[in-house]
């Protein structure tokens, strides 16, 4: 599957507490993380933006995050008919854009 800019990655962690997180909340599902995908303009080169428990805010190439263990991953996008997406296309781009300087700079 292609990996656009602003995408969201949901996936289960193979830790203890990852299973804790996805079963014991008030909306109990099959997911315990939720990640951002930035793919640069110029380059076409992707990262995952990702908070973990153990190391904070991080950021990963897609084989790196790939190698990850990882139960199950789910990818969601807006669709192309969103009206967000009518008012401006680059908005799940520069979302991504943001949250990747954010944590660049040590956020």
């Amino acid at each position: 599957m292609r990996i656009h800019s602003g995408d969201i990655l949901l996936s289960r962690g193979g830790a203890p507490t990852s299973a804790l997180i996805a079963r014991g909340n008030d909306f109990p599902n099959t997911f315990s993380h939720a990640a951002l995908a930035h793919v640069d303009a110029a380059t076409g080169e992707a990262t995952v933006v990702e908070a973990l428990i153990e190391a904070g805010s991080v950021l990963s190439s897609v084989s790196d995050y790939l190698e990850s263990k990882k139960h199950r991953i789910l990818v969601l996008r807006l669709r192309p008919d969103h009206p967000a997406l009518a008012r401006d296309a680059m908005l799940p781009h520069r979302a991504a854009e943001s949250m990747l300087a954010r944590v660049r700079d040590g956020h």
